[in-house]
């Protein structure tokens, strides 16, 4: 593979309903940005209550208070990596307005760059990709993926990728927002 993009220590945010591609597009991004590492909320999940990737996960696996505990972990793991200068890609729904503004905010109180990315896709394809796709992190079903579309998301102010259109054209699109300079961190003038 060519050479990797060197980004400042950087917290990037994919969101999108169930089977939008966003694990997908997040291990494209990782092989493509230096010194970055992974973090799937599904992933996180399993390690928490013991279950591994070929295991389904019972209901109770998603109650408030175990999603509030993984978001918890998330969140450690990524100061963690970001006080070490490592950029984190975090994958989950994002679906409440509260997640988002926080995973903005931690970028905000460690003064790094927040990139968040939402993958808007249509129902068919979100349909067909979790019937078709093979066993992962992710349990969700066609009846998750209703669910989910029914919810009111709120206002989503990250940037949009369609995920519909090709991988190729969403990580090229992806890459460019990253690489993008960032207008939320602050600037400290240094001493010459």
């Amino acid at each position: 593979m060519n050479k990797k993009t060197k980004i400042p220590p950087t917290i990037i945010s994919i969101g999108g309903l169930s089977g939008a591609g966003k694990s997908t597009l997040a291990r494209h991004l990782v092989a493509r940005l230096d010194n970055t590492i992974l973090l799937e909320n599904d992933s996180v999940r399993r390690e928490i209550l013991g279950y591994d990737d070929k295991e389904v996960l019972p209901q109770e696996a998603y109650k408030p208070y175990v999603t509030r505990l993984v978001n918890t972990e998330v969140e450690r793991r990524t100061t963690d990596a970001v006080k070490q200068g490592i950029s984190v890609i975090i994958t989950a729904t994002h679906m409440d307005t509260l997640c988002r503004q926080r995973r903005e905010a931690q970028a905000k109180h460690f003064n790094v760059p927040f990139k968040g990315i939402w993958m808007d896709t249509s129902l068919n394809t979100l349909f067909e990709r979790v019937c078709n796709r093979e066993k992962g992190n992710s349990d969700a079903g066609t009846h998750v993926v209703a669910r989910q579309a029914e919810r009111k998301l709120g206002p989503v102010s990250w940037y949009t990728l369609n995920g519909d259109q090709s991988l190729r054209s969403n990580i090229a699109k992806a890459m460019n927002f990253i690489a993008a300079p960032d207008t939320h961190t602050r600037k400290y003038r240094h001493a010459p």
